[in-house]
């Protein structure tokens, strides 16, 4: 921005009308005050809404992070029949349970 003398005496000229118009009474601040004392501004609280996938995600997550990782029990056996070559998977038992609809219905 240029300042030379110009400038500088509309910035006063401006300056002065707005302290003549404050006195007076018109001013904008006494505008302004008006206008906040007949439309006072309400506090808002702040609230969080989350979609349905959110809070499917987070149910899954909660599921993952409460269920072992390993379940030893389960392992150790199936090692047995896999050594004793017995290990005779049901197919139709894990295709079910693959596409079960407890999780894979809400995805």
């Amino acid at each position: 921005m240029k300042v030379d003398s110009t400038t500088n005496q509309t910035m006063i000229r401006a300056y002065q009308t707005n302290q003549a118009n404050q006195a007076a009474g018109t001013g904008f601040s006494k505008i302004n005050t008006q206008t906040a004392q007949q439309n006072p501004v309400k506090p808002s609280k702040d609230s969080v809404s989350m979609s349905e996938k959110a809070n499917l995600f987070q149910d899954i997550q909660q599921r993952i992070q409460s269920s072992p990782d390993i379940r030893a029990d389960k392992v150790k056996d199936i090692q047995q029949r896999l050594d004793t070559n017995t290990y005779k998977p049901d197919l139709g038992s894990v295709a079910d349970k693959l596409l079960s609809t407890d999780i894979s219905s809400h995805i």
